[in-house]
């Protein structure tokens, strides 16, 4: 019989993105180390914790969806006053596994992108077009009126 694996749970996690790493030094890390940026609160399932479906989920609420900003996402946390890159599926157990909550009883994520991804062209935003006209906005004197029923009878 196969050994039972371990249920790992759900984690509430702070994702922190759109900001970057400042005085980063091996041992000296801390969560303060993380400039700028918005915040975010998540709940991760251990159990289905995949590299995949957190790049997806942070793009979300980025309100972004495209392959070169999952490729250009680059995922961190500290761990023991040390960044630690989570780059594969396996990285993200070893966080699992390893990564303390902070002081507000939280886990932290850090969400950073190449920096090459911020030079590239983004496509422009096209506005949709009509068919038809739109129409024209009416005061409230100039509502519609309801359509009558037929009073007679069949």
């Amino acid at each position: 019989m196969p050994p039972i694996s371990e249920i790992l749970g759900v984690k509430k996690f702070m994702a922190h993105f759109g900001g970057n790493w400042e005085n980063v030094k091996p041992g000296t890390t801390e969560l303060a180390d993380y400039k700028g940026g918005r915040r975010r609160n998540l709940e991760l399932d251990g159990d289905e914790l995949n590299m995949i479906d957190l790049k997806k989920e942070i793009m979300e609420f980025m309100g972004e969806d495209s392959t070169e900003l999952a490729n250009a996402m680059q995922l961190s946390c500290v761990i023991e006053s040390c960044k630690f890159e989570l780059t594969t599926d396996n990285a993200l157990i070893e966080m699992w596994k390893k990564l303390m909550p902070a002081v507000d009883r939280k886990f932290h994520i850090f969400v950073t992108l190449d920096p090459n991804y911020l030079n590239l062209p983004k496509p422009k935003a096209t506005q949709p077009k009509f068919v038809t006209q739109q129409p024209k906005s009416k005061k409230a004197s100039e509502a519609p009126t309801p359509p009558r029923r037929s009073s007679r009878i069949v």
